[in-house]
């Protein structure tokens, strides 16, 4: 008699977490962590905690599935922790694996509907399987309101004039940089992240620039918020007319742009740093997000 292969889920507070074991033995351990989210708060904050589970627990099951080389349909039991824990977090977790486990005793269409792994991606094509996943849930950095101008800039890069216009016309949209895309957008996969080495989702797509490269805004619209974020260093964030706005992070201290401040698409905002600190472990790049009303898209179709 074979050796019962069990999928083993977590979700008792800011982790995501899936494993699949055939009897005593490990074949895949898969982590989400939303840290970074509740970083800013000086604890955890149940809600946020609530909606990275219901984020992360599809990317999470499937990749633990992909890296034991196994499909839904090969799994024997499953175990879910119901408590102690955070009473939003344990029902995201508790009713996921409800979900799972109805798909075992369903049609075989239906295993394969749900177990199609999660595409990862690495902007390396690194190989290695990771062990955990950290920080699944990274959302747009924190925007404060009224957001001011930041720091000053350090080191001897010089910041373009504020607000010098290219002369682009109306609604065209420009790229921010001339660099190429080292880092993709992937909100429903996860992506490998050389610097925390580790698989996570990413909100936004990293350019190629050097540091100290001119960035421009893509389109016309105000400037919101200027401000450091904790994780994607020196951020100027644009709101546009059509429901969307644009991030550009990990810019060098001291934007040339200050909030309340209209610019054009083409304007220079600031120019290309090294403040990210979720990304120092990539070369020189932009970091660069969209959102419309509120929710990330992929920067890729913006452009």
């Amino acid at each position: 008699m074979s050796e019962p292969v069990v999928l083993g889920i977590e979700s008792t507070c800011d982790e995501t977490a899936a494993a699949v074991v055939r009897g005593r033995r490990l074949l895949s351990n898969v982590v989400a962590s939303s840290m970074d989210e509740h970083a800013r708060y000086g604890g955890v904050i149940p809600e946020i905690a609530s909606r990275a589970h219901a984020e992360a627990f599809v990317p999470v099951v499937s990749k633990a599935l992909a890296d034991a080389d196994m499909t839904i349909g090969d799994v024997d039991a499953i175990a879910v922790s119901a408590g102690p824990g955070l009473a939003g977090c344990l029902a995201v977790g508790v009713s996921g694996a409800v979900f799972v486990s109805s798909a075992l005793r369903q049609s075989q269409e239906a295993q394969e509907t749900l177990s199609i792994p999660a595409k990862a991606t690495d902007p390396d094509q690194d190989t290695k399987t990771p062990q955990q996943t950290p920080a699944s849930t990274q959302t747009s950095p924190a925007t404060p309101q009224g957001g001011t101008q930041s720091g000053t800039q350090g080191g001897t890069q010089s910041q373009p004039q504020t607000g010098s216009s290219t002369a682009i016309a109306e609604s065209v949209t420009v790229a921010p940089v001339s660099g190429t895309v080292i880092g993709d957008y992937a909100m429903e996969a996860l992506a490998y992240n050389a610097t925390t080495q580790d698989w996570r989702v990413h909100n936004g797509v990293d350019l190629a620039a050097a540091e100290g490269e001119t960035v421009m805004a893509a389109r016309d619209g105000t400037v919101t918020a200027v401000y450091e974020d904790e994780a994607y260093g020196t951020t100027v964030v644009i709101q546009h007319d059509d429901g969307y706005t644009t991030h550009y992070c990990n810019l060098a201290e001291g934007p040339a742009v200050s909030a309340g401040q209209t610019v054009a698409a083409g304007d220079a905002i600031g120019i290309v740093g090294r403040t990210a600190v979720l990304e120092l472990g990539e070369d020189s790049h932009l970091h660069f997000a969209v959102f419309l009303d509120g929710a990330p898209v992929d920067p890729n179709e913006f452009l």
